[in-house]
C-alpha cells in the first residue's frame, strides 16, 4: 500500500488487528497497535474493543480488564461495548459475582459519579 503511495488509515490497521487476534496471533495483533502508535494514528473505540472481545473469548479476561483500565488511563471515552462484552463472557465462564460487580461500575459510570 505505501510503495503505491497509499497510507493505512485506522480502519486499515483495525482490519488488521481483527484478522490477527481471530487467528490467535496475539503478538502480532500487538505490534499492529505499536504501529499505530507511532504512525500517529488514533487508537479509537474499535481499536481497543477488537482486542477486549479477542482476549474475552479466548479466556484471557485479566488481559481484557488491564486493556479496559488503560482506556480509562488514557481517557477514552468508550460505548457500553467493553462492559457488555466483559459481562457476557464473565458470565459464560460462571463467573457471575464479577459479572455483577461489572454491571454496578456501569451504572456508576452512566450515572457521572
Amino acid at each position: 500500500m505505501e510503495q503505491q503511495g497509499i497510507s493505512p488509515d485506522s480502519t486499515t490497521h483495525n482490519d488488521l488487528l481483527d484478522g490477527f487476534l481471530k487467528v490467535g496471533q496475539l503478538k502480532s495483533a500487538n505490534e499492529v497497535v505499536l504501529e499505530m502508535e507511532e504512525m500517529g494514528i488514533s487508537l479509537n473505540n474499535v481499536t481497543y474493543n477488537t482486542p477486549l472481545y479477542g482476549y474475552c473469548c479466548i479466556g484471557m479476561l485479566e488481559d481484557a480488564l488491564k486493556l479496559l483500565g488503560e482506556m480509562v488511563v488514557r481517557g477514552k471515552q468508550f460505548d457500553d461495548y467493553p462492559y457488555s462484552a466483559l459481562v457476557y463472557i464473565y458470565s459464560r465462564w460462571l463467573k457471575v459475582d464479577s459479572a455483577v460487580r461489572l454491571l454496578e461500575h456501569l451504572r456508576e459510570w452512566k450515572m457521572g459519579t
